[in-house]
Formats: structure tokens, sequence, C-alpha cells
């Protein structure tokens, strides 16, 4: 454990100074973190998923033809 400097501001579990004497150091994950373009993992997997159905889909379909042609 270390001693916190004096006139700066600490934040975060594992505490680190962010200001001192209210100056930031060093960039702040806030606002070099790009929170408008994340992936959303909701879509991805929606994505996926329509994927695998259109798989077994076309799957299915070949099954059915040769159904189809075993009985004429």
């Amino acid at each position: 454990m270390q001693e916190v400097p004096p006139d700066s501001t600490v934040v975060g579990i594992k505490a680190r100074v962010v200001k001192i004497a209210g100056q930031r150091i060093g960039p702040s994950p806030a606002y070099t973190l790009d929170q408008i373009n994340l992936p959303d993992p909701l879509a991805q997997e929606l994505c996926r998923l329509q994927s695998r159905v259109y798989a077994n889909e076309q799957k299915l379909r070949k099954e059915e033809a040769r159904e189809r042609e075993a009985d004429e």
C-alpha cells in the first residue's frame, strides 16, 4: 500500500491518482475509450443464430428433395 500524494484525487478499487493539484495525470480510460462504437453482443449472437437457421433450412430442403425423388 502506498501513500496518496498531497492535493491529489484518487479513484478506483485499485486506487490510482488521476489529478494532482487539479491537473489530470495521463489519459483517463473514460476519455480514451470509444464508448459509442462498441460491439453489440446481442446483435452478434442473433447474426450467428440466423446463419445457423439458414444452414439448417438449406439442409432440410435438400433432405426433403431427396425424399421426394425417392418417392417418385
